[in-house]
């Protein structure tokens, strides 16, 4: 998966308040809405994009706050957690302005990072009331945004009470929309309920560990069970203290479970002292140990791969 499967999201992206951007693992904007563009004083979002925050001429001579930036950046993709910053940059005179930022990561299967999209709004210090209002924007951003997401996603505060879930997620827990789980928790849920305590235990536990967690688990969808990887996280505020649990689930594919067990049975093979080998229909070699290849004259197993004992025979006849 890559960042520009992430286009068709774009538009939503581009309707959020305050400043968006989407970056890469190496800190590289790859697009951002107006404001940010705008903030970072560009007359347009396309002459952002390829350049890194060092690279902008607004911090030029401010290299600390580059770094800050970049940091946060950095800790949001290695933890693979959704995490609050207050952040530095400037307004139009070049006066500093802070900002709260909500780093969200991107990323597949089991932990691969592939870049972050940050939200961030001006912090109104003396202005409660339209700080207030941001953080309701905010939240309401996250829950479209938790919305739209192609994956299994779903959102708890710390007394497990559901705060925002996905179609996909809703379906898997007997409900025709994520609005419906939204104040409820999992002993209001028919197919949650024999388990609640558990999955309360459990995400008690990556609160008080104020660390994710990522597992195989089985969903049952459309009646029919699949295999998913499941990672649980803390969302966090500004404070770095935890307030609510993140929870989302990948697919794996029938193509990435055949891929794991012929690894495992290739592993095993390989481990099997003596020769072993199997082969396909027409008889050539599909997979053998390393005795096997060595004793047949290779210096590589996979040298011999596809081929059949007359080509072997063949090969002993050249060379003898």
């Amino acid at each position: 998966m890559e960042l520009s499967s992430y286009n068709n999201y774009l538009e939503l992206f581009s309707s959020l308040p305050g400043s968006v951007y989407l970056a890469d693992i190496n800190n590289i904007y790859q697009w951002c809405n107006e404001q940010q563009a705008l903030s970072l004083k560009f007359s347009s979002p396309k002459d952002i994009i390829g350049k890194k925050n060092i690279d902008l001429p607004c911090f030029s001579n401010h290299i600390e706050l580059v770094h800050v930036i970049d940091n946060n950046n950095l800790k949001v993709l290695e933890t693979l957690t959704i995490t609050i910053f207050k952040e530095k940059y400037f307004d139009f005179n070049g006066n500093p302005v802070t900002y709260i930022s909500t780093k969200i990561p991107i990323y597949y299967n089991k932990g691969c990072a592939i870049g972050l999209i940050s939200i961030s709004v001006k912090e109104h210090d003396k202005e409660d009331n339209l700080l207030a209002e941001k953080k309701e924007y905010t939240k309401a951003d996250l829950q479209n945004i938790i919305q739209y997401m192609p994956e299994y996603v779903m959102l708890k505060d710390i007394n497990g009470v559901y705060l925002a879930c996905n179609e996909a997620q809703a379906h898997c827990l007997g409900f025709q929309s994520g609005d419906d789980l939204i104040g409820k928790t999992d002993f209001d849920l028919p197919t949650q309920k024999m388990r609640a305590e558990e999955i309360i235990q459990d995400d008690a536990i990556i609160l008080s560990r104020n660390s994710a967690t990522i597992f195989e688990e089985n969903l049952k969808v459309n009646g029919k069970e699949i295999k998913v990887i499941t990672k649980k996280a803390p969302l966090k505020n500004r404070f770095q203290e935890p307030i609510s649990v993140i929870n989302v689930s990948v697919y794996i594919s029938e193509t990435r479970i055949l891929e794991d067990q012929i690894w495992l049975l290739e592993h095993i093979i390989g481990s099997v002292p003596g020769h072993v080998w199997w082969k396909d229909k027409n008889l050539g070699f599909l997979e053998h140990n390393d005795q096997q290849a060595i004793d047949a004259g290779f210096e590589s197993k996979d040298i011999i791969k596809n081929k059949t004992a007359q080509d072997l025979a063949l090969r002993f006849i050249t060379f003898s």
